[in-house]
């Protein structure tokens, strides 16, 4: 288990995720998702056009909760209230199941994989920095990590939900351009995240559900 919540993004230097893709795994060569302690002068593409290439289409229905959330957060200056259910990391393991079984069967299982966990890995690692809107938010946060300290559940992908996930996905172009990504995996990261989002704008009404405080 990885718990290093009061480490600053900045200070993380190894967060790799390996994904293998069907040409790169017979080779043995791992695909970088990103990677802090990468040199960037490595990289093919600057920030800016890679930002680009990484663009996600998110569904009006979504952004539409988006939306509201913000408008809960900053005009009504309201948090969601914690724990939440379902938590970011049973949303991800429910696509994966579903995505998974013999009628949704992906080309290639195990990049589906380290995908979902290379999600949940960033959520982890990203939250407390970038996803969070404002003052009450954060300290909401140091409340509820300080109350299940020590638990496994002091990840925040067991205690936060789908708005948050949404606020992910919404800063990923960003987070990738600073990290080392090549470009087939930008490709594989794109296609596999607009597929999540569509399950989760199918299971909207199960995977909301908000209630503030």
């Amino acid at each position: 288990m990885y718990n290093d919540r009061d480490t600053p993004l900045v200070e993380q230097t190894a967060i790799v995720v390996l994904l293998m893709s069907r040409n790169k795994k017979k080779e043995g060569t791992p695909v970088l998702l990103g990677d802090y302690g990468t040199d960037r002068r490595k990289s093919k593409v600057d920030d800016a056009k890679k930002q680009d290439l990484i663009k996600i289409v998110v569904p009006d229905s979504l952004k539409q909760r988006l939306a509201s959330d913000h408008d809960h957060v900053h005009l009504q200056e309201k948090v969601v209230s914690l724990p939440k259910k379902p938590t970011v990391y049973e949303i991800l393991e429910s696509y994966k199941t579903y995505k998974l079984s013999n009628t949704h069967s992906p080309a290639d299982p195990e990049v589906l994989i380290e995908v979902i966990h290379g999600m949940r890995l960033y959520f982890d690692k990203t939250l407390s920095n970038q996803l969070l809107y404002n003052g009450n938010e954060k300290k909401q946060y140091t409340k509820q990590m300080r109350n299940i300290g020590g638990q496994q559940d002091t990840l925040a992908s067991n205690v936060y939900g789908a708005e948050h996930l949404l606020r992910l996905f919404v800063n990923l172009p960003t987070l990738l351009a600073e990290t080392y990504t090549d470009n087939e995996t930008i490709e594989i990261l794109k296609s596999l995240v607009s597929d999540l989002l569509l399950h989760i704008e199918a299971n909207g009404d199960k995977y909301f559900g908000t209630e503030y405080e």
